[in-house]
């Protein structure tokens, strides 16, 4: 929140806080607008592409990208942007998409499931 990069011990914890960060920052936008707010071309990164991230990303959904909202309140859409988001950020094999899944609610986290830290793999935490 607030365009800091942030470190959560586990990916689990990562994924909790971006579903929070969903629901509270992304209601009531289109697939376009998130993609914007998300990746906007002004970025850092020249191949932000917020136009075809939100068209791909409407395709997902099956909504308009310009004039679709995106539903933060279902667990399943907000699970499939915490994915979208993790694949883009990657390198996926860091993280078990399922997940995303666990911290929406879209699935129960397995009994005696326990989180990977990734906190010291990471080139960013010293």
């Amino acid at each position: 929140d607030g365009g800091r990069y942030a470190f959560y011990d586990t990916t689990l914890d990562g994924f909790k806080a971006l579903d929070s960060l969903i629901q509270r920052k992304y209601r009531g936008l289109s697939p376009i607008a998130f993609a914007n707010k998300y990746a906007p071309k002004s970025d850092k990164d020249p191949n932000n592409d917020p136009v075809a991230y939100g068209t791909s990303l409407a395709g997902q959904l099956g909504i308009n990208p310009n004039t679709g909202v995106i539903d933060v309140d279902n667990p399943k859409v907000r699970s499939v942007l915490m994915k979208r988001i993790a694949t883009l950020e990657g390198p996926v094999n860091r993280f078990n998409l399922d997940e995303a899944d666990y911290a929406s609610g879209v699935l129960p986290m397995p009994e005696g499931y326990v989180s990977r830290n990734i906190r010291t793999q990471s080139k960013y935490y010293k």
